[in-house]
């Protein structure tokens, strides 16, 4: 990150929803903006989208890095990576399906990533930080800025954020392959709020007045507030409205700018006893998500998931936390954790 140069971290959410993008020229355009808006020394920046949804062949389809990554260093986080990965299925349960983000020398299994950290440490890399934007289905995309030994703590919080819009924007790419964006978009939106169309559940009145108001909150999100504290803008632009819709841009030719209200709901297990949106809280929970970040995540009141939770584990007949997350993975199959 060069000095002096004040970091935008609303430029990398509004970088995971570039749609027109394929999928290695979107990492690249992804790589960049974290290096440039997230406040942290680094040596450069990495992208990777992967599928991890058996933990005994998991795959990578695509690698980008910045210009600034040394082409070595560049082709270990490409090959040599991905491959002890795919060696080692206990640390893609504990890590690439669960840990939204972390500096790699905190990460669960630490110790067998010493002989990572001592090959990026000939490229003068003391360890990544990594945003990890997984989905309940084990599929997302891996963000990795690479850390230098005098690198300080980034706020959590943001992280946290940053992860869940990197696992929201990667879930809807899968979700549209190359579909139109416009023509797949359940509303289309002006940014004073006005809805221009809309079909399907988008048409019901409370959803439009849902998304209406969530357009012209990102409008106020990008205006002064994010020109004087960046970091507090990326923290208050939730990763879906009324956990159904992410609002991505269009521009037209002429440059006119709307918004595209696109259904991205995360995806879940079936658990027939539980309505979608108990399904949609209890397996974030399950991912070691906090009330708040479901919240955050799914758009919805912090208050409006501790009733959810509440009402699933009534249904699977659980009085902690523990016991219903340990219910629900009994339901889909997981059965017990790793490590």
């Amino acid at each position: 990150m060069l000095a002096g140069r004040r970091a935008d971290c609303v430029g990398v959410v509004e970088a995971l929803y570039a749609l027109e993008l394929e999928d290695e020229p979107w990492l690249a355009h992804v790589a960049r903006a974290a290096a440039e808006g997230i406040r942290v020394r680094h040596r450069g920046a990495y992208a990777v989208t992967y599928d991890a949804s058996d933990v005994n062949d998991c795959k990578f389809p695509a690698f980008a890095a910045t210009d600034d990554v040394d082409p070595k260093l560049a082709h270990i986080l490409a090959t040599d990576f991905p491959e002890f990965y795919r060696r080692t299925p206990a640390i893609v349960e504990r890590v690439l399906r669960r840990v939204a983000f972390a500096p790699s020398r905190k990460l669960p299994g630490s110790e067998l990533l010493d002989g990572a950290h001592e090959a990026l440490g000939r490229f003068g890399v003391h360890q990544i930080l990594g945003l990890n934007g997984v989905n309940a289905d084990g599929r997302g995309a891996h963000v990795g800025l690479l850390l230098t030994r005098r690198a300080s703590p980034v706020d959590p919080d943001l992280l946290a954020r940053l992860s869940s819009h990197l696992a929201a924007a990667s879930r809807l790419r899968r979700r549209l392959a190359g579909a139109s964006a416009i023509a797949s978009a359940d509303a289309v939106i002006e940014p004073t709020g006005a809805i221009v169309h809309a079909e399907r559940g988008a048409k019901l009145r409370g959803a439009r007045e849902a998304l209406s108001a969530a357009a012209r909150h990102l409008e106020r999100l990008r205006g002064p507030l994010r020109r004087r504290d960046p970091e507090q803008a990326a923290r208050q632009w939730k990763a879906l409205v009324e956990g159904r819709w992410s609002l991505v841009d269009q521009f037209e030719a002429d440059g006119k700018r709307f918004l595209l209200a696109q259904s991205n709901e995360a995806p879940t297990a079936d658990v027939a006893f539980l309505s979608e949106r108990e399904r949609q809280v209890v397996a974030l929970a399950a991912m070691g998500h906090a009330n708040k970040m479901i919240a955050y995540e799914l758009g919805i009141a912090i208050s409006t998931v501790g009733v959810l939770l509440g009402r699933a584990a009534r249904k699977f007949g659980a009085t902690k936390r523990a016991a219903l997350i340990e219910a629900y993975d009994a339901a889909i199959g997981r059965g017990s954790r790793a490590g």
